[in-house]
């Protein structure tokens, strides 16, 4: 079996992992690097690749690999940030445990972990967030004497239900989209979320998000009830699932027109976990909602709003206030 071709131990591999509940996301981006690796290594058998010849591949995509295009947009040719470098070494290291297991060969993949230096977090502020959510409400058309007027945008329920529902939950883009009609209770404010490892968990809408959410449902479905498998997060057309790129242009244009600097899902994200820590919540409370599966992320948010904390506790000093001495 050591013989097997590289191209055959990659196909089986993302069978297992798929077979194991790794998301689609997850699935795809083993594919892309593994097939990058086989295109530069040559389809050969898996028992003849060595860990100098894996080395050689770090050090050429660390040194001669360049990014061109990120999905189907061109893009000035860009080196791998050390964080993609992490995340091919995370990739290569679950294959290869995979492939020493399954076919009973010494593992090559003998690489030090990569470091990447974790970005800051920057959740929104309560300005940027209303900015946001008008942005969402008009846009502006041309007539046809070429002349500007203002106009509801098609999608504004929708799109306000995704901003509030992320704020208020904390959810990643993907468990977003996948959620469907029979995951959602209203009369309760809760949503049944299946996230990374097939592992589902309960998230809570609050009044206002729970409205939006509601008002968007109806828009869609005025007079039918629909079936429980039916998503909930559709594109124009009221039938195709809502996809990932669609979510992240979606929040690119309303960052443009409300004039806020790096608009993006994950800093509501980020803005949620602030904001639970902040109103009273609990690290563990926080680590079920976000669905991570240990408190290494967590811990990120409560530094910074422990730092937070001390920063209002100054401000609101009284002795400072009233310049006692």
């Amino acid at each position: 079996m050591s013989a097997i071709k590289l191209s055959k131990a990659v196909e089986g591999f993302l069978l297992s992992k798929s077979a194991s509940g790794r998301s689609q996301y997850t699935i795809r981006n083993y594919k892309k690097e593994l097939q990058r690796f086989t295109e530069w290594i040559g389809d050969d058998p898996i028992s003849s690749i060595s860990k100098n010849q894996i080395e050689k591949y770090f050090q050429y995509l660390r040194d001669e690999f360049r990014i061109t295009n990120r999905g189907t947009t061109p893009i000035t040719p860009a080196k791998l940030s050390d964080k993609s470098l992490k995340n091919v070494w995370g990739t290569f290291s679950a294959f290869w445990n995979w492939v020493a297991k399954e076919f009973n060969i010494t593992n090559p993949f003998d690489i030090s972990p990569i470091k990447a230096h974790t970005k800051p977090i920057n959740p929104l502020t309560l300005d940027e967030i209303e900015g946001i959510l008008k942005a969402c409400e008009s846009c502006m058309k041309n007539s046809r004497y070429n002349t500007e007027y203002k106009s509801k945008r098609q999608t504004a329920r929708r799109d306000k239900a995704i901003i509030l529902t992320l704020l208020d939950s904390g959810l990643r883009v993907s468990e977003l989209i996948g959620i469907n009609i029979g995951d959602i209770n209203f009369e309760m404010g809760k949503i049944l979320v299946t996230g990374k490892g097939s592992k589902q968990r309960y998230v809570y809408l609050g009044k206002i998000s729970r409205q939006a959410l509601w008002r968007y449902t109806i828009e869609r479905f005025p007079s039918e009830n629909p079936p429980k498998t039916e998503p909930i997060f559709v594109h124009h057309d009221g039938i195709h699932r809502l996809t990932r790129q669609g979510v992240l242009q979606l929040f690119k244009r309303l960052g443009l027109k409300a004039e806020v600097q790096n608009v993006h899902p994950h800093r509501l994200r980020h803005t949620f976990a602030i904001q639970f820590l902040r109103n009273g919540g609990n690290v563990f409370e926080l680590q079920h909602f976000l669905g991570h599966s240990d408190l290494a992320m967590v811990k990120h948010y409560v530094k910074l709003a422990q730092l937070d904390l001390e920063s209002v506790a100054q401000r609101a000093s009284p002795a400072d206030n009233w310049r006692l001495n």
